[in-house]
C-alpha cells in the first residue's frame, strides 16, 4: 500500500512537469526552428539548416547524396526543390529548379553564369556572361554590299542583330541571284552547319524551297517569299504604306502637278509602290499625274552610254523634259537622285524621292525631299530570338505594318524636313499615324484602274484590296500615265499599262517582261 501511494505521487509530479515541458517545447518549435526546404524566404536566418536563394529556402550541397530524397545537387551547389532537374542549357524553362544548371534566365531559357566557355556544358558557349547555345546564320544577298541599295539595307540589319544578340553568328555571301550560284550557296551553308539560312530576294525562293525540302533540320527564310513549310518562312513589310506617304509628299511639293517614277524590275512589288505613290499623291492633289518609265531590272547592268550615263539617269532626265518636277524611283542605287540633284543645281526647279536607304538623300542634299526606307534590324532580332527560344512558327508569314515608332518600324518614310513646310510635316505625321492604325487605308476605294487589267474592274467605295491581290498586283490605278511613244517625249500622254509581256523594255531590246510571271 505504501509503494502504491509513492508511485501515484511520483506520477502526478512527473506528469505535471512533463506537460510543462511539452508546452515549452511547442513554443520553441513554433518560433525558433525556421522554415523548411522549398518554402519562400527573404533572408538566410529564416531558413532551417539552409540558405535563402532566389527567395526559396535551399540546402547547399557537394553531391546528390547531400540532398533530400527526390532532389539533386545542381551545378550551383544547392539542392533542387522537388523532382530532379532535367532541362539543359538553351531549352525553355519557367523556374531555375527545372534547369540542370540551376538557373532559368530572364529570356525563359536555362543558362548558367560564366566567364569562359570552358565553364559551360557543351554545346553551349559563354556569351555576355552566360552559357547560351550559339545560333549560326548564313545570309545570301542578291546584290552587293555597297553604299546604297536593297542589299545594303539588309546587311545593316544583319549588323544590328549581331549587336543585339550576343549568341548570334552571321556570315554572308553576295551577288547571288540565279542558278547554279544560288543552289551552290545554299548547299554550302548547309554543309557548313548553319542553323538558319536567309535569302533576301523573292528571286531565290524556288532554290531555297528545294534545298529546304532536303534539309529538314535547317531553318530557312526568304524575303518576300510566297511559300511556307515546316522549316521555311517568309518575311516582309507593307512597304507600299511608305510609298503612299512619299506620294503625298511629292504632290504637296509639286508645282506642275506632274510627277515621275523610274520603275526598275517589273514585279507586283514595284507596281504596288507606283500605285500607292499615285494614290498618296491624289490624296494631296486629286488631279495629279504620275508618268512611269521602266528601266527593266533592279539596276542598269550595261555599261554607260556615249555620254557616260546609265539608263536610270537617262530616264530621270526624260521625265524632267516632259514636265515632271518630282521624280521617284525603285532602283537599287542612287543614280536617279544624283541626276535630279545635278538638274537642280543647274537651275531646274525639280526634286527627287530616294529609295531603300534611310540616308539615300545624302546623294541629293539640295533636292531630295524624302525616302521610303527599310529598317530590317528589329525584325531580324525578333525572328532570331524566336528561333533561339524555339517559339518561331515558320508557317505564319511575316508582313509587318508601318509603325509610329520609327526605331521599331521595319519600313517608313523619312522626310527631309529642311525642304518641307511645317504644315506638310505635321500632315505627314498625322497620316503616318493613320496608316499605322489602319493597314488597309492606302488601297481602300473608291478609285478607277487603267486599261481593264484588273479582272474585278474599278475599286468601289469602301472596297479593300486583300493581301492575296496585293501580292499579285499587276494593274495601275487611274492617274498613272506613260507616253504613247516612249522615244518621243512630245507624244501624247496615255493611261499606263503594266507590262504583261507585250512591251519591250528598254525599247528595241527584245526584252518583254511580264509582271504576272515575276510574282
Amino acid at each position: 500500500m505504501l509503494f502504491r501511494k509513492l508511485a501515484s505521487t511520483l506520477f502526478l509530479t512527473l506528469g505535471a512537469a512533463g506537460f510543462a515541458s511539452i508546452a515549452a517545447c511547442s513554443v520553441i518549435t513554433g518560433s525558433d526552428i525556421g522554415l523548411g526546404l522549398g518554402q519562400p524566404c527573404e533572408t538566410d536566418d529564416e531558413c532551417q539548416a539552409s540558405k535563402c536563394i532566389e527567395n526559396v529556402c535551399t540546402r547547399e550541397c557537394a553531391e546528390d547524396a547531400d540532398c533530400p530524397e527526390g532532389s539533386a545537387c545542381l551545378d550551383t551547389l544547392v539542392c533542387s526543390q522537388g523532382p530532379a532537374p532535367s532541362v539543359p542549357v538553351g531549352q525553355a524553362c519557367t523556374a531555375s529548379t527545372e534547369c540542370l544548371t540551376g538557373t532559368c534566365g530572364s529570356d525563359g531559357l536555362c543558362t548558367k553564369p560564366c566567364e569562359a566557355t570552358t565553364e559551360c556544358p557543351a554545346p553551349s558557349e559563354c556569351f555576355a556572361g552566360f552559357c547560351q547555345i550559339p545560333l549560326d546564320v548564313g545570309f545570301i544577298w542578291v546584290g552587293v554590299v555597297e553604299d546604297q541599295g536593297w542589299t545594303k539595307t539588309h546587311d545593316i540589319g544583319r549588323e544590328y542583330a549581331l549587336e543585339q544578340l550576343p549568341y548570334l553568328r552571321a556570315d554572308f555571301v553576295t551577288n547571288v541571284f540565279k542558278d547554279p550560284e544560288a543552289t551552290d550557296a545554299l548547299n554550302a551553308f548547309v554543309e557548313d552547319g548553319k542553323d538558319v539560312i536567309v535569302a533576301n530576294s523573292f528571286s531565290l525562293r524556288n532554290q531555297t524551297s528545294g534545298v529546304a525540302d532536303s534539309n529538314p533540320d535547317t531553318q530557312f527564310l526568304v524575303c518576300a517569299g510566297n511559300v511556307t513549310k515546316d522549316n521555311l518562312g517568309t518575311y516582309f513589310a507593307r512597304s507600299y504604306q511608305a510609298w503612299y506617304l512619299a506620294g503625298y509628299t511629292a504632290a504637296s511639293k509639286s508645282q506642275t502637278g506632274r510627277l515621275g517614277f523610274v520603275g526598275s524590275y517589273v514585279t507586283p512589288e514595284l507596281v504596288r509602290h507606283i500605285d500607292a505613290f499615285t494614290l498618296g499623291a491624289k490624296r494631296a492633289d486629286p488631279s495629279v499625274k504620275v508618268e512611269v518609265r521602266w528601266e527593266g531590272f533592279w539596276f542598269d547592268v550595261d555599261p554607260p552610254n556615249a555620254d557616260q550615263e546609265y539608263r536610270e539617269t537617262v530616264l530621270a532626265n526624260e521625265l524632267i523634259e516632259t514636265g515632271c518636277d518630282v521624280i521617284a524611283h525603285g532602283s537599287d542605287n542612287g543614280r536617279v537622285v544624283e541626276a535630279v540633284e545635278k538638274a537642280h543645281d543647274m537651275g531646274d526647279d525639280v526634286w527627287s524621292i530616294g529609295n531603300d536607304n534611310i540616308d539615300a538623300c545624302k546623294l541629293g542634299p539640295s533636292s531630295c525631299i524624302g525616302v521610303p526606307y527599310w529598317n530590317w534590324g528589329p525584325l531580324y532580332v525578333r525572328i532570331f530570338d524566336q528561333i533561339h527560344r524555339g517559339t518561331w512558327d515558320p508557317k505564319v508569314p511575316i508582313n509587318d505594318n508601318i509603325l509610329v515608332n520609327l526605331d521599331e518600324s521595319i519600313v517608313s518614310f523619312g522626310a527631309t524636313e529642311d525642304l518641307l513646310s511645317n504644315d506638310l510635316k505635321i500632315s505627314l505625321g498625322e497620316l503616318r499615324a493613320d496608316l499605322a492604325s489602319d493597314p488597309k487605308l492606302a488601297f481602300r476605294g473608291p478609285y478607277d484602274v487603267n486599261a481593264n487589267q484588273r479582272s474585278q474592274g474599278d475599286v468601289t467605295n469602301g472596297e479593300e484590296i486583300s493581301d492575296e491581290e496585293l501580292a499579285t498586283m499587276c494593274w495601275f490605278v487611274e492617274g498613272v500615265i506613260e507616253k504613247e511613244d516612249p522615244l518621243d517625249p512630245l507624244s501624247a500622254d496615255v493611261p499606263a499599262r503594266v507590262p504583261w509581256g507585250d512591251v519591250q523594255i528598254p525599247p528595241g531590246s527584245g526584252n518583254t517582261p511580264d509582271c504576272r510571271v515575276n510574282q
